[in-house]
């Protein structure tokens, strides 16, 4: 997990899944998408801090790897489109103005040591040359590794009354010549993320809304405005995930009805942790962080999947927001070495 130093936390040994962190150690923090789970939160035996250099160096050392190609499907679209078609109809009833649907990518190919050590390699080096947050656990049966341009909050103990979040929406190829900043649509999306956020937060103390930028990444750009949270009280960690969680650019504006059409929206497949909140919490400091865990790989024991979301307003066009999503494929899989 990346920590906000720099450096990696790295957890290692035995795991135990507990409802809350139990003790001064780092706890890991990893719940489904819907905030189900009972047991969200683990410690494990052992941690430590590493850099980004150290741990590649560990990886890369004795290595050599096949030049294997993966085979990816996505049998997404149709209901994709059907998403895309109940929520034009939702805008004009104006029980929605903003949600955000998902496809999936699939692989038969299993995970095993040899993709998993390629693949952080290529995140790694990926995320340390880019304002990116890196995340992931596994074990022999399931996991999870992304990283993140998405932030849901974080608190350090150098400002223990303020919290630092930002509203990530808005995408665009970077290959395409036209500024996000001069696109109503995306400009009209990046708001209602802004307007939602906002109101989630206002509960908690006085917000300093920051100004409207670009974050560039090397395959897709996004906008970016800052959200500063001075708290009038000490702070919960569920809490606040909970008021959060999903932002508009995950989830969509109002809350509650995008709430509900998400879970509905998932019939055909479970999204899992795709999109669901990452983070940790270290217990003698009190910093912690909490990230969106988007642009990610998840893996069980018979298949490897990506996801990918886009949001959709009343101005949205079909084709460009089914691009927008496998655009977004593209890139987790650069970004993986897949």
């Amino acid at each position: 997990m990346s920590l906000e130093t720099g450096h990696l936390l790295i957890g290692f040994g035995n795991r135990q899944w507990v409802a809350a962190p139990e003790n001064l150690s780092p706890a890991f923090y990893f719940p489904d998408f819907f905030l189900k789970d009972l047991l969200p939160w683990f410690h494990h035996e052992f941690h430590q801090e590493q850099t980004f250099d150290a741990l590649l160096e560990g990886l890369k050392k004795g290595q050599s790897f096949s030049s294997a190609e993966y085979q990816w499907i996505n049998l997404d679209q149709s209901h994709f489109i059907t998403g895309f078609e109940q929520l034009q109809s939702l805008f004009q009833e104006k029980k929605l103005e903003k949600a955000v649907p998902f496809a999936f990518e699939f692989s038969s190919c299993r995970m095993n040591s040899e993709i998993l050590r390629k693949s952080l390699i290529h995140l790694l080096e990926y995320a340390r040359a880019q304002p990116t947050y890196v995340y992931g656990f596994w074990d022999k049966h399931r996991g999870i590794l992304g990283a993140t341009p998405e932030i849901l909050f974080k608190v350090g103990s150098k400002q223990k009354n303020a919290l630092y979040t930002h509203a990530c929406a808005g995408t665009r190829n970077c290959q395409n010549k036209i500024s996000l900043l001069d696109d109503p649509k995306e400009l009209h999306e990046h708001n209602l993320v802004v307007q939602g956020m906002s109101e989630s937060l206002a509960p908690f103390g006085k917000l300093h809304i920051g100004d409207l930028k670009i974050l560039q990444l090397p395959f897709l750009s996004h906008l970016i405005t800052p959200i500063e949270v001075e708290l009038n009280a000490a702070y919960d960690f569920e809490k606040i995930v909970e008021a959060l969680h999903p932002t508009p650019a995950l989830g969509g504006f109002p809350k509650q009805a995008s709430w509900d059409w998400l879970k509905k929206y998932q019939i055909t497949f479970d999204r899992g942790r795709f999109g669901a909140p990452a983070g940790y919490l270290c217990g003698q400091t009190n910093n912690a962080s909490c990230y969106v865990s988007i642009r990610n790989m998840q893996w069980d024991e018979e298949k490897m999947m990506i996801g990918a979301g886009c949001g959709i307003v009343a101005e949205s066009k079909l084709t460009d927001e089914w691009e927008e999503v496998n655009l977004k494929m593209q890139s987790i899989k650069r970004m993986l070495g897949l």
